[in-house]
């Protein structure tokens, strides 16, 4: 591989959904947190404690965990509308489909999707794991129903 080539550029592997402007009420601060980073604990702990929440990295307070589950409920919810009321569209010419219900465009070319499908159920497998290691029994819930 070359040095300078793409297949030589690290990619991180884990997944990563950054949430913005995430509010502490302690200090008043406002950053975007990403939800899948779990800080390493500190070597002086002696039990190795599954950290369940997100805390502030100036003060260490815990932020509302209530108003980010709030936040990623209508996150999916958007996502799956979005997905939903997508637009077909010609893979030759790119024009958006007019007439339901056909199998090919105008031109006889296949139709493709704005939001590819691996994209988007990606993302809701993301929310997910989230909600399953985070125990946000509300997000778990509207993913399981579909939002």
């Amino acid at each position: 591989v070359a040095e300078y080539s793409s297949l030589a550029k690290w990619v991180n592997p884990c997944p990563e959904f950054v949430l913005p402007d995430v509010f502490c009420v302690e200090c008043q601060d406002s950053r975007d947190i990403n939800l899948c980073y779990i800080p390493p604990p500190a070597d002086d702990e002696e039990e190795q404690i599954k950290q369940i929440h997100w805390f502030c990295e100036d003060c260490g307070t815990e932020y509302d965990v209530a108003s980010i589950e709030r936040r990623l409920v209508q996150h999916a919810n958007q996502k799956v509308m979005r997905y939903q009321l997508q637009d077909l569209r010609c893979s030759k010419t790119n024009s958006v489909a007019t007439h339901s219900l056909v199998q090919v465009s105008k031109v006889a070319a296949s139709f493709k999707l704005d939001l590819p499908q691996e994209a988007t159920r990606g993302e809701i497998e993301i929310l997910q794991d989230l909600a399953e290691y985070h125990e946000l029994d509300e997000l778990r819930e509207r993913l399981r129903k579909g939002c």
